[in-house]
């Protein structure tokens, strides 16, 4: 609808304070940086230290289990697709405020970099494992590789290639790794 309304056509955004200082910087780092921080610190104090936060890990482990623990696994499930979207509309809201403009297709391929950095950073897309800590590394790991391809300046379709080269390697090292784990427990 946005690319209909907009003919594929970015909206510029007219000056707004707000807008300004989140896209620029505090203390020479960017404020974008700054929000992921802090919201990386609160959300590894409530994984860690809430039931909310201990219900998520074992919805995502095991749902069944989970519910014949007692957990309402509906309500979780609610709750984190909400934050998600929550958290999504952020994100848009620091991606326009550095763009300087709104545009429906500026983040178009991004989700393939969030799912080669989560899966980088271990998690398992069947599920059950999983870590915020090893999913920042990923993040770290997946933007370095970006970055190097682009000063060495590869191609975008080929970048796009090596992320998913990237991702293959890494779901296939989790699989054997979880293969071999269950192997050594038997």
């Amino acid at each position: 609808m946005g690319l209909f309304m907009t003919n594929a056509l970015p909206v510029p955004i007219n000056e707004n304070e707000v807008l300004d200082w989140l896209g620029g910087q505090f203390l020479g780092v960017p404020v974008s940086a700054l929000i992921m921080m802090v919201l990386f610190a609160l959300f590894v104090f409530i994984s860690r230290k809430t039931a909310f936060g201990r219900s998520v890990f074992a919805v995502g482990g095991n749902a069944t289990a989970a519910q014949l623990c007692g957990i309402n696994v509906r309500r979780v499930r609610i709750l984190i697709f909400t934050l998600s979207g929550l958290l999504a509309a952020v994100t848009g809201i620091l991606l326009a405020a550095r763009l300087g403009s709104g545009n429906a297709g500026a983040a178009n391929g991004l989700e393939f970099d969030v799912i080669a950095a989560v899966v980088v950073g271990g998690t398992a897309l069947s599920g059950g494992r999983g870590s915020l800590f090893g999913t920042l590394l990923g993040v770290l790991v997946i933007t370095l590789i970006g970055n190097g391809l682009v000063l060495l300046g590869i191609n975008s379709f080929f970048q796009q290639v090596v992320r998913g080269v990237i991702i293959v390697v890494a779901v296939l090292a989790n699989i054997l790794l979880t293969q071999r784990s269950s192997k050594a427990k038997r």
